[in-house]
């Protein structure tokens, strides 16, 4: 969970350094005082994609837990950022 005084470092400086990793194929960053993800995959062609949600039913694949997760899953016990 990205907290606001570990947001800059966790969406930066770790973002660029665990995307030299060649082993690793996905990184998730949640916030904890908002409905907000950010889902980077690793291709296989070895380029990045991006997804962003906002909403509780967005969801997301992770593949290397082989499932679909929504917001609302996630966030589930914190019916406050739900609206």
């Amino acid at each position: 969970m990205l907290s606001p005084s570990t947001e800059r470092i966790d969406t930066r400086e770790k973002l660029l350094a665990y995307r030299l990793l060649p082993s690793l194929r996905e990184y998730l960053l949640l916030r904890q005082d908002t409905l907000h993800a950010e889902l980077y995959q690793r291709g296989g062609d070895g380029g990045w994609t991006h997804q962003r949600l906002t909403q509780p039913d967005d969801a997301f694949s992770l593949l290397c837990l082989q499932a679909s997760v929504s917001l609302r899953d996630i966030y589930a016990d914190i019916p406050e950022l739900m609206g």
